[in-house]
């Protein structure tokens, strides 16, 4: 079976990169679960590497429909109500930095992106 490609558009890093790119995905929710079911499909079909939310659809303060093999990173200043979030596959062994994030960004840091 031939490899699926993933597709080039102004979202993704170059295919050609080297590895440590990551592709990425980045998208304003505003809230809506429709959107999100979108994104979360397109997510487990594509499989990017990160992708950043602003405005997530959260039932009880947590995100829904986040594909498997991907840790989830809040931006929580108002318990329950994250403005922002990022989703990154397990296999970048994301960690959250809490120091550099606030209401409204969330900043993850990997060895397997920029070193560290």
């Amino acid at each position: 079976m031939p490899r699926r490609r993933r597709p080039s558009s102004t979202l993704n890093a170059d295919p050609g990169a080297p590895q440590s790119t990551p592709w990425q995905l980045q998208i304003n929710l505003h809230h809506s679960e429709a959107a999100s079911v979108n994104l979360m499909r397109l997510a487990d079909n594509l499989r990017p590497d990160i992708a950043y939310v602003q405005e997530p659809y959260l039932v009880k303060g947590k995100p829904q429909y986040i594909p498997s093999g991907y840790d989830v990173f809040l931006c929580n200043s108002t318990p329950g109500y994250p403005r922002a979030l990022i989703f990154a596959r397990k296999s970048l062994k994301a960690w959250f930095r809490e120091d550099l994030s606030s209401s409204d960004q969330c900043v993850i840091q990997s060895k397997r992106i920029l070193g560290g």
